[in-house]
């Protein structure tokens, strides 16, 4: 494999992880933990269908 093709694949592995790094904890921070947002989506389960096809925010 050509050096160059190895540095891209090495950068496209770096980016996809920095990326990836805080997306759990942002999801946490933004929506709750999972089982702290199926219960609110539970309990209004037409507001998280408008969030998704309006893209309403939850305020």
């Amino acid at each position: 494999m050509r050096k160059e093709n190895v540095q891209m694949r090495d950068y496209c592995r770096r980016n996809k992880e920095a990326w990836e790094f805080d997306a759990y904890a942002f999801w946490v921070r933004t929506a709750g933990t999972p089982a702290e947002r199926a219960r609110k989506d539970m309990a209004d389960p037409l507001r998280m269908l408008k969030w998704h096809a309006y893209g309403q925010r939850d305020h």
